[in-house]
């Protein structure tokens, strides 16, 4: 039975009879989300801020009540009160919500050759309340006229509070209620770290120009112009740019108005629907265009002209995602245009900017000779994810921060669906679940944090932007429609598009639609999995000889085993055979435990308790469940379920509760199957296996074991190009295994051959191989075969190649050569965002890691200067597969100096910390019971 916390009734009263005064708000800072008063006479305004979730039973009236309370205290005698001061909240990181902007005319004149900017802008602000001082967001920028109303104000009435990041005005005399025009001049710098508005550079036709591009989420809109950058200060935006003649100007609107004059060109840009500032983006580049009309909709991919040849595919993935979204949503797209622009540097993997969507170069372009099928994939996945959110986040957006998992967690989600429906051979869950893997793990350590979580700086903002905000976030709506159906699901998104469209909303709001379309209870259990971190261990053992009954067992799932509180509402869906047939038995398990019969006659032949891996959970059968498991792969469980079963079992082996020597029977006993799940997940645990628990002595025993499980399937398949992509996907993982494990020298001799034509023409390879030959190649060779690598990286024909390249450099098992590749990346031969590509590998090379971190150590200021603070994060996040205790011990102390620190990775240093230790005890705890298991089976 769950506790239904209830408002305080009195506090109700007296705020609906008016005899609180306007100074008292809601807080929710109670997780349980009850209601309190505070007197809080400074911020008046703050009474806006969110009021808690409401108790499932009593959504009726607490809806009522709660827009009832928003009305009244809104319609207060404000006229006549003192006036505020409207500065941001230090504790939610917030500005009051007395000040709304209803529209920004803003004109930003670029020069990206002397690396500066300058720009104008008229916001209309509408004030609940009299002011005498106004805050707003801006960093870094030096203002140099500000007006109100058409009067002129001296500089000196703005202050700046770089903590806050804000300016703030001081007026002469107190602002009246209504509507108000500030005026703002200023200059700024562009930027360095692909962040706000910044500087990129790329060649053309041998030479290197000055390009300038955007990216402002979450909270870099400020970088560029004074705004209220938050996600629920939603406005028009009109928007001008004046940039060099030459270059493409570019923005979310179609262009209304161009001339140039003295070399310069002009573009007014139509306005802008209501949205919020983190979505308005501007670009300065070199750039062709490829365009298509899709349902009405001018859909263009902007490329640099020497990428022009790889933009089809992106504008097909475009064009099917689209289409598929307007029925989808059952709301067409609302602009007239879609850009999808392929950036020279970009920090992130792509940007939802409404009509103009920024993409890293590989993200978006793919050659149609030689880019691999994984490539490809990964373009399509992240073209539709993009385009998602133009509904989910741009059309209607999360309130604040908290919620981000309501945009990211819905696109990632929806763009795997949207895709497999337009490639299903593409197999597409299954890289689904070979993502979901990552959150799975992080979600097991004590330093996890729960979805839903509180966000007050842009640090803290920052570090949202996670496996667990965007995978954990998919699994669970993908768990829930699992439970209430896909009709059901989709009339919910449909009317939560519909009711808050250009509005912003908060989890309840997208609940309470899923309610309504489905009758069941989504609301509670989406609190379970968005409140509390971590996740269950679902255990299943056989009540009866025939399988038929059966006891399912919750308890919280952790990576070393200590014992931590948790119990959800978890969706169950028992996938088995009976009579001959498949069937599918969908169960709530409420509590710590629960019986269950399976429906239909006769003995069951199997159970499996997660079907297709919907579930965010871990599974565990008893030893008669697991016997009965088929190997026979007509059988009818799936790959990705036999796949998800090696991965509980792996888990349960590194938590202590499961012998290591269990996962390896399992995992031989499925050697038959040469699909891609199998496939790919046997040579996964071979790499494990070999990096981290095998005895040298016993290197001939391993290489037969992964004979055993790769050879047969390896001498069929060659390095021909096969007929279907999913095996040349899954040969690609098998030779990336067995190759390392492989001790015929005739086999490695053939095998270096193969990776120097692949690395100088890439064409003669089938694209999948070039990867791993190169990376196979590099751990074999020497300082001639790594000059032929470097010579290729500014050779190379797609960004693919160039990550291929980069990666095989850090592969090489010599220091000095891990020394050499680490002096490469501080160059500008590699760009800032590919900077953490081959120092994630460098690190987790056991041959070179202890040199590589030393490099890290003593370069890490001038590396954080040149690559910036996300991939400063992704490297501290790279530390986890490091299993060595004196890095770690080193690294913690490191880390602990606030100057070596990246404010937006300190839970992902807790996490890294935590990764290193349960992993070197893992591999120390099971080291000798592997090499007892590879001499009793290969004597």
């Amino acid at each position: 039975m769950r506790e239904v916390v209830q408002p305080h009734v009195g506090v109700l009263r007296a705020l609906t009879a008016g005899q609180v005064s306007f100074g008292r708000y809601f807080d929710r800072s109670s997780e349980r989300g009850a209601l309190s008063a505070c007197a809080d006479h400074d911020q008046p305004g703050a009474f806006l801020a969110e009021v808690p979730a409401e108790p499932a039973p009593a959504r009726g009236w607490w809806s009522s009540a709660a827009a009832f309370l928003r009305r009244t205290l809104m319609k207060a005698k404000t006229d006549s009160m003192a006036p505020l001061a409207l500065r941001s909240d230090p504790a939610t990181g917030r500005l009051p919500r007395t000040a709304r902007p209803e529209s920004y005319d803003l004109h930003v004149t670029l020069d990206p050759d002397a690396g500066r900017f300058s720009g104008t802008v008229k916001i209309a602000v509408d004030l609940d309340a009299p002011v005498k001082e106004l805050s707003l967001h801006a960093v870094g920028l030096n203002f140099s006229k500000a007006a109100m109303d058409g009067a002129a104000l001296g500089l000196d009435a703005l202050s700046a509070d770089a903590a806050a990041e804000t300016v703030t005005l001081r007026l002469r005399e107190p602002l009246g209620k209504g509507r108000h025009t500030l005026e703002l001049a200023w200059t700024g710098e562009l930027g360095k770290h692909m962040k706000g508005l910044y500087q990129s550079k790329a060649e053309h036709e041998g030479k290197t120009e000055n390009y300038a591009f955007t990216h402002f989420e979450p909270t870099d809109a400020r970088r560029m112009f004074p705004s209220f950058d938050e996600p629920e200060f939603k406005a028009v935006f009109k928007t001008t740019l004046s940039g060099p003649e030459r270059l493409t100007l570019l923005s979310n609107m179609p262009a209304t108005k161009t001339t140039v004059a003295g070399g310069v060109k002009t573009v007014s840009f139509a306005p802008t629907p209501k949205m919020s500032t983190y979505l308005l983006a501007v670009a300065a580049g070199r750039l062709v265009p490829q365009t298509r009309k899709v349902e009405g909709v001018d859909v263009t991919v902007w490329t640099r002209p020497s990428e022009a040849g790889q933009a089809g595919f992106a504008l097909d993935a475009a064009e099917h995602a689209l289409k598929s979204l307007n029925a989808y949503f059952d709301l067409p797209y609302r602009l007239p245009k879609m850009d999808l622009v392929a950036v020279p540097d970009f920090a992130a993997g792509a940007m939802e900017n409404w009509g103009v969507i920024f993409f890293r170069d590989s993200a978006l372009l793919v050659d149609p000779k030689l880019s691999s099928p994984r490539a490809k994939r990964a373009v399509a996945e992240t073209v539709t994810h993009e385009i998602v959110h133009q509904w989910f986040g741009n059309l209607v957006t999360m309130r604040w921060w908290n919620d981000l998992w309501l945009n990211e967690a819905f696109a990632t989600w929806l763009a795997y669906k949207v895709v497999d429906r337009w490639q299903p051979a593409w197999n597409t869950w299954l890289s689904f679940d070979a993502r979901r893997q990552g959150p799975l793990a992080v979600d097991a350590l004590a330093s996890t944090r729960a979805i839903r979580s509180k966000a007050v700086s842009s640090a803290d903002i920052r570090a949202m932007f996670d496996g667990l905000t965007y995978t954990k976030g998919g699994t669970i709506l993908r768990m829930i429609e699992g439970y209430i159906g896909e009709a059901a699901f989709t009339e919910g998104v449909r009317l939560y598009m519909k009711r808050h469209a250009y509005g912003n909303t908060e989890a309840d709001d997208l609940w309470a639609a899923l309610e309504e379309a489905s009758g069941k209870p989504v609301g509670r259990i989406a609190r379970d999995w968005l409140g509390q971190p971590g996740y269950p261990l679902v255990k299943v053992e056989s009540l009866s000889p025939d399988r038929s009954r059966l006891r399912l067992t919750q308890k919280r799932f952790t990576s070393d085993g200590r014992p931590e509180a948790g119990r959800w509402a978890v969706p169950v869906q028992l996938a088995y055979e009976r009579g001959g047939k498949l069937r599918t038995h969908t169960v709530l398990l409420d509590g710590e435990t629960a019986e269950v019969t399976l429906p239909g006659a006769g003995p069951v032949a199997w159970v499996y308790p997660n079907k297709a891996e919907t579930g965010f959970f871990r599974v565990g059968l008893d030893e008669a469940l697991l016997a009965a498991l088929p190997a026979d792969l007509s059988a009818g469980l799936a790959g990705v379920e036999r796949t998800g079963l090696l991965g509980n079992l792996w888990a349960e082996a590194q938590a202590g509760s499961s012998p290591l020597t269990r996962f390896l029977e399992s995992l031989t006993r499925f050697k038959g199957d040469a699909g891609r799940p199998m496939t790919e997940k046997t040579a996964a645990a071979l790499v494990e296996l070999q990096d981290g628990f095998l005895d040298e002595a016993d290197a001939g025993r391993f290489a037969r074991f992964a004979e055993e499980l790769l050879g047969p399937r390896w001498k069929d398949w060659g390095y021909d190009k096969l007929e279907g992509d999913e095996d040349n996907i899954a040969r690609a993982s098998a030779l990336a295994a067995y190759g390392r494990a492989s001790q015929d020298a005739a086999f490695a001799a053939d095998l270096d051959r193969r990776a120097r034509a692949a690395a100088v023409n890439p064409s003669q390879v089938e694209p999948t191989l070039v990867g791993p030959l190169l990376g196979l190649a590099a751990r074999r060779g020497g300082r001639e075969l790594y000059e032929l690598f470097m010579a290729q990286v500014a050779k190379a024909k797609t960004p693919e190649q160039r990550d291929q390249l980069l990666r095989a450099l850090a592969a090489f098992r010599d220091k000095g050569l891990a020394r050499a590749t680490a002096d490469y990346t501080m160059t500008e031969a590699v760009r800032p965002q590919d900077f953490w590509k081959p120092w994630v590998v460098l690190l987790r090379n056991s041959a070179v890691n202890r040199e590589a971190w030393g490099y890290l150590k003593a370069n890490w200021a001038a590396i954080r200067a040149k690559a910036g603070p996300r991939a400063a994060a992704v490297i501290i996040e790279g530390l986890g597969g490091v299993h060595d205790l004196g890095i770690r011990a080193e690294a913690e102390a490191f880390f602990a100096d606030p100057q070596n620190m990246e404010p937006t990775a300190r839970r992902s240093l807790a996490q890294s910390l935590e990764f290193m230790a349960t992993g070197a005890g893992f591999e120390a705890r099971e080291r000798g019971a592997f090499s007892g298991w590879l001499r009793a089976r290969y004597p």
